[in-house]
């Protein structure tokens, strides 16, 4: 079976639709309740923001490296 330019994008153009149709229809992900988004909201404003420092670290440790320690 030979694909066109055309069937590509005709499919690139059809997911996002297919996709949201599934959450509507609550297959797969499905939307967070209000109180979920404020629990969610609390956490965050518990948590506060990291400081730069803090931020590289969690930037090195998900890229899964890891730094060479002061001797």
């Amino acid at each position: 079976m030979q694909h066109t330019k055309s069937s590509y994008i005709t499919s690139l153009m059809a997911f996002p639709q297919l996709a949201l149709q599934q959450v509507r229809e609550g297959r797969g992900l499905k939307s967070p309740g209000f109180s979920i988004i404020q629990f969610f909201e609390g956490v965050i404003d518990e948590i506060n923001s990291p400081t730069d420092e803090q931020a590289a670290l969690i930037k090195i440790t998900l890229e899964g490296r890891r730094m060479a320690y002061p001797v």
